[in-house]
């Protein structure tokens, strides 16, 4: 007669994504199939979704957001702006309507003609497009084109009440500077130029200030030290072989720069010379981003998750459509495969993440209670879920016979699990939809002899496996709009009799 053998427990997650390795040899803490997920110390979540900024489309509907920055002038007054096709676009107090700005500057439309803005002095000042001219925009009335002889340059970064541009069409190895404290006197005492590695054939990608004493400037392949409290500045060769993908291709975090090299992979250093390397969990993934448009790689850190992320062309896509996550908490890889087709991104000062998309739209993305993407139309479900790896702790010639598995869940108002399972790593072979709303009224919240008393903050729902094989996975998530889900952990019991062996815990 078949028994109730033992249980495993599944309560963490913190191993994250892995489409590396196979799947029997995987730990139980990660997953071949996670997505749009948040971990939690015990857990995970539903990620929030993404709700529309603007309400109206910026030029047009197929207008692409190439430039996003935020800065609070002065006057305490904060701005969220943007550049989208041709056009400079303003919205004070973030009220989400974008006033045209362009006022007589030279912006040329492209999905690639990235802007990067740089705050400096109570000015926004943009470098980027084509490249074009470099403009400032000063709170009000209309953007202008930036005063004195400043280059057309790709990209900048500002450091010691001084600005550094960064490669132009002409000079793709140069990095420019003016004198200390003003922008627009490009010819004066203390102004002056460097180039750096010209005879690699390389162009200078970026610049990133690791501290008030110094930046490292990257190329696809080296990285260089420039020392930024002595004029003219000396720049020296730290690295050749480790570069950065694209001007984007970074994201930095606690004194240390995470970025994608060309041979799309992830590394990360602090210094320019020393290099992380990363957990090869995801590889596939890296490879099938489209090496035609490996430079519009974008990174960011989104500080409320501890997140970095990278937003990625994969396959055949030609516009970033896919967010490779790497949680600094725990270590380990996740995925947004939907909602995120991001060109350019921008952090405000209460760390709210905006993203300007491809469609003439800003999104604040992770915002939305309601777990639904507005940038996805319809608007989009977001399909969160997590996979257990197909496993037989018992050894590849043993039989798994599940009795039944156990989900732990916090109460929602209105939201349904879907557990499913299979076996054999075949395709999904039963699934159910589980309820998670509350069964009542949380003690001591209701009135007396008004609420139902007895309620609860947590839920556990039960699924029945049947058949059998050598390996078994379950999956638990949603793809449903407006139902998100936390779950807290699940158990999986095992049945045994004398011709089968149990499926037990590692």
């Amino acid at each position: 007669m078949a028994s109730r053998g033992t249980s495993i427990d599944l309560n963490d997650f913190s191993g994250g994504l892995n489409v590396h390795d196979p799947e029997y040899l995987m730990e139980l803490t990660q997953s071949p199939d996670v997505d749009n997920v948040v971990l939690l110390q015990k857990g995970f979540t539903k990620r929030p979704g993404d709700e529309t900024f603007n309400s109206s489309v910026m030029t047009s509907s197929s207008t692409v957001v190439t430039g996003l920055g935020y800065i609070k002038f002065m006057s305490g007054v904060e701005f969220l702006n943007a550049v989208a096709g041709t056009k400079f676009f303003t919205s004070s107090a973030l009220t989400g309507t974008m006033a045209d700005a362009t006022g007589a500057i030279t912006i040329t439309s492209g999905a690639t003609n990235i802007w990067t803005p740089l705050n400096f002095n109570d000015l926004q000042i943009w470098f980027g497009g084509a490249p074009n001219p470099p403009f400032k925009y000063s709170c009000t009335g209309n953007a202008a084109a930036l005063g004195g002889t400043p280059p057309s340059a790709y990209t900048g970064f500002a450091a010691n009440n001084r600005i550094f541009a960064i490669s132009t069409a002409a000079n793709p190895s140069i990095i420019q500077w003016p004198i200390l404290a003003n922008p627009e006197d490009w010819t004066g005492s203390g102004s002056g130029n460097s180039t750096v590695a010209m005879a690699d054939g390389e162009a200078l990608q970026c610049g990133v200030v690791t501290g008030p004493d110094t930046a490292i400037l990257f190329k696809n392949s080296s990285t260089h030290l420039m020392v930024l409290t002595r004029q003219p500045f000396p720049i020296y060769q730290l690295q050749k072989g480790v570069g950065i993908a694209g001007r984007k291709a970074f994201a930095q975090a606690d004194g240390v720069i995470y970025f994608i090299t060309p041979a799309r992979r992830m590394k990360s250093t602090s210094d320019g010379v020393n290099f992380q390397t990363y957990p090869n969990d995801i590889d596939p993934i890296f490879d099938s981003i489209n090496t035609n448009f490996i430079p519009s790689i974008a990174g960011y850190y989104y500080e409320p998750l501890n997140w970095i992320m990278f937003f990625v062309p994969t396959g055949s896509s030609t516009t970033n459509d896919f967010a490779i996550i790497w949680d600094l908490d725990r270590k380990c890889f996740l995925q947004c495969t939907t909602g995120f087709k991001v060109n350019v991104a921008a952090t405000v000062q209460n760390s709210r993440l905006f993203a300007g998309e491809y469609l003439g739209k800003i999104y604040e993305k992770l915002s939305s209670i309601d777990s639904v993407d507005d940038s996805v139309a319809s608007p989009g479900a977001i399909d969160a879920h997590w996979r257990t790896p197909f496993k037989n702790t018992g050894g590849l010639d043993s039989t798994v016979h599940p009795l039944y598995f156990t989900v732990s869940a916090l109460n929602e108002t209105s939201t349904a699990l879907t557990l499913s399972y299979g076996f054999d790593f075949t395709s999904i072979i039963r699934s159910q939809s589980s309820s998670i709303a509350a069964v009542g009224s949380l003690w001591d919240v209701d009135l007396w002899d008004v609420g139902t008393w007895g309620g609860q903050n947590a839920v556990s729902v039960r699924m029945y496996t049947y058949g059998r094989g050598n390996f078994f996975s379950l999956t638990i998530g949603n793809a449903t709009a407006s139902q998100g889900f936390t779950i807290q952990g699940a158990s999986i019991r095992s049945r045994t009799d004398k011709a089968r062996k149990e499926f037990t815990a590692v």
